[in-house]
């Protein structure tokens, strides 16, 4: 297994060939796919050659209703708590204009885990696209609420395929009667199979458990919209855990043909799974092996990085506290680390490395550095310290650049490490207006604001975004929670949010010099509620974190492009404008 994983393409050209050009030998090694997980690995190296990565999706599955009425065991649906809505008109409107600008004539299917029959607007929207686009449309239903009536009214209204599932151990009552009123003709639009806790399943990425475990395909080929925009790469995906990007947000051909997408076309094509979603759903253990010379090179990289942030930290006359930390997080790394990899793998060996520095890193009250007289109050742990040591150490905001007179908004301020320092550099003719919605956060901001007794802090417990609301707030077990990227989709507050516009309308601000982000991957919601904001200062300096989801960088550049901004792009993944 572990040779097989690490084939990059299959020796044997005239094999593939072979299979191109043989139906039944295709047809013959799909079936055998699933027999074995082995054996699909094996197989996928084969059979997914023929996809292409450049052409275009073949399907498009949308979600309009996140919601159904079972509880199945293998389905996640019945794990996920949280609040559900359903897809907006102006989302499924959007999609059906950029499909119709690419001319797509493949097939549509309108729903992924929810019971699309739920939806009222269901024949509505089957109408729309076939006057739209004319594409086939097709959906899945547990055929509950399937009727005879409803039924008839969905294929006049243009649905091409209704597969039902039978998901009790009988056909249930509806589908009975359904099966026994339409006619030979009308059957043409339906397909019958019965599913449920005993048959062959997926583990749905890792989220559930079954019984009998199957390895489906992987249908790289198809695109997966969710109801709020995000785009899932697999129909196996519950949980967006790839962050590829959002409809609502970018364009469904540019986030198609991301380099990032692309590649993971490309890998999965060639028999390649890199992702954690497809390790938990084929069931492939991490390697605990020490990585190849390209491993040894991004462990350097990790080392020289610690050591170059040490190095400031001496220059900025930081206290000798953090440079005592910085100097056993750097030994730790390079020196304990490689064999820590090496017999428990990469994740483990993270851990173990970060809880042992974290062992050094006590709450405390600590100058900023030996230039300012200001504070901070650093709750215990590493992750408090590793702040420190990113915006002091690594100065991905260009610190040198916060002037005397400055009025500067810190969106996620966190424990206000940046705030702190950016209040006593603009002095009390400048405004620092501070925002985080998280509320240990903000309890220790507030500490140090007080600790301080800054009069130019302005600190607000909300979160921003593109309209007024209330919004969840998902919690880490680290202290970055957000509105968008989450561990635990259970795991939230209701959080008051606001655009940037509607808040320096309320504080009557009208100047703003720096802007900084970095808003755990909302970064692009956050800018679109600050239109106006962004139209009246247009010397105004932008910092925005942008390494959330591999493809942010690119939509923030190409956001602030788009309204006159000059952007580059950081070492640390900073869109600088």
């Amino acid at each position: 297994m572990k040779k097989l994983s690490n084939i990059r393409m299959f020796p044997f050209p005239l094999v593939k060939s072979l299979i191109k050009s043989n139906r039944r030998l295709y047809e013959f090694l799909s079936k055998i796919r699933y027999t074995n997980r082995y054996v699909f690995i094996f197989v996928s190296k084969l059979c997914n050659s023929q996809v292409d990565i450049d052409s275009m999706f073949k399907m498009v599955e949308i979600e309009i209703c996140p919601l159904c009425n079972r509880k199945c065991s293998f389905c996640p649906v019945s794990q996920d708590n949280t609040p559900k809505k359903l897809m907006t008109n102006q989302l499924f409107d959007k999609i059906l204009r950029e499909l119709k600008e690419l001319n797509f004539n493949g097939d549509i299917c309108l729903n992924n885990y929810g019971e699309p029959l739920l939806d009222e607007r269901l024949t509505g929207f089957v109408k729309r696209i076939k006057a739209k686009l004319g594409s086939k449309i097709i959906i899945n239903t547990n055929g509950d609420f399937l009727t005879v009536d409803k039924f008839r009214e969905l294929i006049s209204a243009g649905i091409d395929i209704i597969n039902v599932s039978q998901h009790d151990k009988k056909p249930s009552a509806a589908i009975k009667n359904l099966f026994s009123k339409v006619s030979s003709i009308e059957l043409n639009h339906l397909a019958f199979a019965e599913v449920n806790e005993d048959s062959p399943l997926s583990n749905r990425g890792g989220t559930v458990k079954v019984k009998n475990l199957r390895y489906f395909d992987c249908s790289i080929q198809n695109i997966y919209i969710k109801t709020d925009g995000n785009i899932g790469f697999c129909d196996q995906e519950y949980y967006i855990e790839v962050k590829l990007g959002n409809v609502n947000q970018s364009k469904l051909i540019d986030i198609w043909d991301s380099p990032y997408y692309r590649k993971i076309r490309d890998e999965i094509k060639r028999g390649i799974f890199n992702l954690e979603i497809c390790k938990k759903c084929l069931g492939i253990k991490e390697k605990k092996k020490f990585p190849t010379i390209s491993g040894i090179k991004g462990w350097l990289k990790i080392v020289k990085t610690k050591f170059l942030v040490l190095l400031k930290l001496i220059k900025f006359r930081c206290p000798f506290k953090f440079i005592k930390i910085k100097v056993i997080d750097l030994l730790t790394f390079a020196l304990f680390y490689p064999l820590v990899r090496i017999l428990l793998g990469y994740k483990k060996g993270s851990d173990i490395c970060n809880n042992f520095v974290g062992i050094f890193c006590p709450s405390a009250i600590l100058s900023i550095s030996r230039f300012l007289k200001s504070k901070i109050i650093l709750p215990q742990g590493i992750l408090s310290y590793g702040s420190y040591f990113e915006i002091i150490g690594e100065n991905p905001y260009c610190l040198k650049t916060i002037t005397k007179g400055m009025n500067i908004i810190d969106i996620g301020a966190n424990i206000g490490i940046y705030t702190v320092l950016a209040a006593e550099k603009v002095g009390k003719d400048g405004v620092v207006i501070a925002i985080e919605p998280g509320p240990e956060n903000y309890k220790h901001l507030l500490q140090s604001i007080k600790l301080n007794n800054f009069q130019n802090v302005i600190p607000k417990n909300i979160a921003l975004t593109d309209h007024e609301g209330f919004e969840k707030l998902y919690l880490y077990s680290s202290t970055a929670h957000s509105l968008i990227s989450h561990e635990d989709k259970n795991s939230y507050i209701k959080v008051p949010v606001k655009t940037i516009d509607k808040l320096f309308e309320e504080l009557n601000i009208k100047k703003v010099d720096i802007i900084k982000i970095d808003a755990e991957g909302a970064e692009i919601p956050i800018l679109k509620g600050a239109e106006k904001t962004l139209k009246a200062n247009p010397n105004v300096k932008l910092f925005i974190a942008s390494y959330h989801y591999p493809s942010e960088s690119q939509e923030v550049c190409q956001f602030l492009n788009e309204r006159g901004f000059k952007t580059k792009v950081s070492k640390e993944n900073i869109v600088i404008a």
